[in-house]
């Protein structure tokens, strides 16, 4: 299987980014979960022993570590989720926000979320905010005013 797990190190000496504190503040958070990320906790989220977690899923958790923007390239099907769902089902207080190229693919991330206990939503200026673990959102939908606009 062709995959790849790349990263880089944002400078530390870029103070006019504004999403600087943000980003810092997710990294942290996600790091602090890298030691819980193993099969384990892989096998809690699926509710099924038998799962376990490959190693280039491994891989993405060891280079997030080091790393503060990280592309993670896979097939479909292939597991990608792990890198999202881990730190949902190890921090369920917590919001992600994923972008996701289709409504399609949002709406079977859904199915597949809700299916396992995790409280989702597809983010929608229509409708109603309501507390989520993740929110599934478009790259359409975030070049909107009412997502710029935090609403």
């Amino acid at each position: 299987m062709r995959c790849g797990v790349f990263g880089l190190r944002h400078d530390d000496d870029d103070d006019d980014d504004p999403y600087r504190p943000a980003l810092t503040s997710q990294i942290g958070r996600l790091v602090s979960i890298i030691p819980s990320a193993n099969t384990d906790s892989l096998r809690g989220f699926f509710r099924n022993n038998t799962v376990t977690m490959a190693q280039y899923q491994r891989n993405f958790f060891q280079v997030l570590e080091q790393r503060d923007k990280v592309v993670y390239v896979m097939g479909t099907g292939a597991g990608k989720s792990v890198a999202f769902a881990l730190p949902v089902y190890l921090q369920p207080e917590s919001i992600n926000v994923m972008v996701q190229p289709t409504k399609a693919l949002q709406t079977t991330t859904y199915e597949r979320l809700a299916s396992l206990g995790v409280s989702v939503r597809v983010w929608d200026s229509s409708a109603p905010e309501s507390p989520a673990s993740v929110v599934l959102v478009t790259p359409e939908a975030m070049d909107s005013a009412p997502w710029a606009e935090g609403n």
